[in-house]
């Protein structure tokens, strides 16, 4: 009984880089038909051993891949650092386009109170607390004086603290000594709030 080999060519339009190579489907025990030919006369064998290339030139091919698969794995490596740096960005991008886009709602607070500081309010005092890029900001427009923080509860404390250093400050000072805008902020104040004794 002699043994028979079953061969096809790889497909070319399917695998275009296999072209005239042959795959092996089956060796059998079989007598012989129009699609089987038998090993000893097929010439595959002697194809199969033109293929057959350096033993030193696979490892150097070998190597090359290597080398391209880590090239590419690096350029992998690289392009996911970039796109983590977008995203970062995009991300900052949208938080200041949603802030853009809400209105902004100033808020109307009113000042009723500098305790436990020894002041006393004469007048109603309303703060007006604006967002702004970083955070909201706190303004008395009467006296152009202004504070900031990260809340608007914030803003509208360091605006009390403000307002309570700038009346100090300038009621230490002689009306002599002040400039016409900070003479404009003593007035105003004073007609806001007062030193209690």
């Amino acid at each position: 009984m002699k043994y028979y080999m079953q061969y096809d060519e790889w497909q070319p339009r399917l695998f275009p880089e296999k072209a005239g190579i042959f795959k092996i489907n089956a060796i059998t025990a079989k007598p012989q038909r129009a699609t089987w030919a038998p090993l000893d006369q097929s010439g595959f064998i002697d194809y199969v051993n033109e293929m057959n290339v350096d033993p030193a030139e696979q490892s150097l091919q070998l190597q090359e891949q290597i080398r391209a698969a880590f090239g590419y794995a690096k350029r992998v490596s690289e392009l996911c650092n970039r796109l983590e740096r977008i995203e970062v960005i995009l991300l900052d991008v949208v938080k200041r386009l949603d802030r853009t886009a809400q209105p902004e709602r100033s808020l109307w607070v009113p000042i009723e109170s500098f305790a436990p500081e020894p002041y006393e309010i004469i007048r109603p005092i309303t703060a007006v607390v604006t967002p702004v890029e970083d955070g909201f900001e706190a303004g008395l427009f009467d006296a152009e004086i202004f504070a900031s923080g990260d809340t608007e509860a914030e803003a509208d404390n360091n605006l009390k603290s403000v307002i309570l250093e700038t009346y100090a400050d300038l009621h230490d000072l002689g009306d002599s000594k002040l400039g016409p805008g900070p003479l404009r902020q003593k007035n105003a104040l004073s007609n806001f709030i007062r030193r209690v004794e």
